[in-house]
């Protein structure tokens, strides 16, 4: 017993330590992956015109999109359990994220499409 609860404990605690808020999505995002909604890997460069392709997020809930020479600004929020990415830019955008380190953000578009991003 006292070895179930011990690991436990372990599995818990580094949930936790993995699990990020806004607090770490703050910073400049570029994208490095690209995948329609069947999973296949698309070219970024060929699809958006550029592989400079950022997102960046500053407080207090500041949003810019940069496409290569052109850029958008916004605002986003996350949801209370960390699980929603909202941005609203023009048009209000829900993404489901995925996964979420220090360095790489999965997000997945209300189209299915998947993106990766990793912080610069």
């Amino acid at each position: 017993m006292k070895k179930w609860l011990t690991a436990l404990a372990l599995c818990t605690t580094a949930t936790m330590g993995f699990a990020q808020t806004a607090t770490e999505l703050i910073g400049k995002w570029q994208l490095v992956d690209y995948k329609d909604p069947k999973g296949k890997t698309m070219n970024i460069e060929r699809e958006l015109g550029t592989t400079q392709v950022f997102q960046v997020f500053s407080a207090p809930n500041v949003f810019q999109s940069i496409l290569g020479k052109d850029g958008t600004r916004g605002t986003w929020s996350m949801s209370p359990d960390n699980k929603v990415l909202t941005i609203k830019a023009g048009l209000k955008m829900n993404f489901e994220i995925k996964s979420f380190t220090p360095t790489t953000r999965v997000i997945v578009t209300e189209d299915k499409e998947t993106l990766t991003y990793e912080k610069r």
